[in-house]
């Protein structure tokens, strides 16, 4: 029989073992991927971790930074092969970054299950006011859109650019910078076809368009299940720009492989069977 008191203590050493290089692996690369009951289990180690670390290191004032590495006993939770790295960047990068918290330096975001015959729920255990933190990024790729559709930003996402670059050094310049980069990035080709449009004097967002559009002039072109029964000269801010209807002219055709018509549907004529009289 197995000695229990034996295997509780490996299962002990395991966690802690987990813990601490999962705390190691995040401030290195500041976001992991993970189970979302292992993130939720490390998420309290680190932000003890950190949150004494960042205070020792406070008391310490501007001493040098070796100094601070082996005074700072709080560092005494990483492995030995990890002190010197990931505490030279929690003493030098995260104590200016988080200046101004004394608590909250993390945050999960959840995400679909795994795939395979786990299932198991996934996260994302990221630092707060990083460059890579998916909300940021996502954000802006959402802010992007809008912008080039001729949208405004509605409240909720503007409430989240707010929270993301109020407590940010130099939030505002560094989301604008996001927000470019993400239209290159995502959006490349719709700002190609947009600037083409721009150049030829057709209307490239819904903010360009007269309010007073014939709809009975153009409803023809349109596909039969975007057609809406609407009196003439009226305006919906719902209905298809002129243009999704230039983009999606040939919407339904693959671009990669060659398609053909499918071929007419012939009624099949079963003759009468003889043994029915």
């Amino acid at each position: 029989m197995p000695n229990l008191k034996n295997f509780k203590y490996n299962r002990a050493r395991h966690f802690r073992m987990m813990d601490r290089n999962l705390c190691a692996n995040l401030i290195r690369h500041e976001y992991i991927i993970t189970g979302r009951a292992k993130a939720k289990r490390a998420q309290a180690k680190i932000e003890q971790f950190l949150g004494k670390a960042l205070h020792q290191n406070k008391s310490l004032g501007n001493s040098p930074l070796e100094e601070r590495l082996s005074n700072v006993k709080a560092l005494e939770f990483l492995q030995l092969p990890d002190r010197q790295e990931v505490g030279s960047k929690v003493l030098d990068d995260l104590s200016k970054r988080f200046v101004d918290r004394a608590h909250g330096f993390t945050r999960i975001i959840k995400l679909e299950r795994r795939l395979g015959d786990d299932k198991a729920e996934m996260s994302v255990l990221e630092l707060v006011d990083s460059d890579f933190e998916i909300k940021f990024w996502y954000t802006a790729k959402i802010v992007a859109r809008l912008e080039l559709q001729g949208l405004p930003v509605d409240e909720l996402t503007q409430h989240n650019v707010t929270k993301l670059t109020q407590l940010r050094i130099n939030g505002e310049e560094r989301f604008r910078q996001a927000v470019e980069e993400a239209k290159e990035v995502f959006f490349a080709e719709d700002v190609r076809k947009i600037k083409q449009l721009a150049e030829a004097g057709e209307p490239a967002s819904l903010e360009q368009m007269d309010e007073s559009v014939d709809l009975a002039a153009i409803q023809d072109d349109w596909p039969q299940h975007l057609r809406q029964k609407t009196p003439k000269g009226t305006y919906l801010k719902n209905r298809p720009s002129e243009l999704f209807l230039k983009l999606a002219k040939n919407f339904g055709k693959s671009k990669q492989y060659p398609t053909i018509p499918r071929p007419a549907k012939v009624e099949a004529v079963i003759p009468k069977s003889p043994f029915l009289k």
